[in-house]
């Protein structure tokens, strides 16, 4: 993407796009609530370290923007470092 605030993620080989300017104030908070996180803390944690929680609490952001009632937890739960790959990684090439 063009924008440097878009960050993709894949989950499941399908691109999890979240544009970081957008995230509402009630996201930020509720992000840092399940993780402990300051918002810089979670943008490291996530972009630098590609640590799943954070990783985790962006997609949670997303799916929640597209009217899923899906807990952090489950999005946690449903998470993996294999599930995180490109779509050409995750296919063994």
């Amino acid at each position: 993407m063009a924008d440097t605030n878009v960050v993709s993620w894949f989950v499941n080989g399908e691109p999890v796009d979240l544009d970081l300017f957008d995230i509402s104030g009630l996201e930020w908070r509720a992000a840092k609530h399940v993780t402990g996180l300051s918002q810089s803390g979670l943008l490291d944690a996530a972009l630098r370290e590609k640590d799943i929680e954070a990783i985790a609490a962006f997609v949670w952001i997303a799916a929640g923007r597209t009217g899923s009632d899906i807990d952090y937890l489950s999005v946690l739960a449903s998470l993996n470092m294999r599930v995180l790959l490109p779509p050409e990684m995750a296919d063994g090439a």
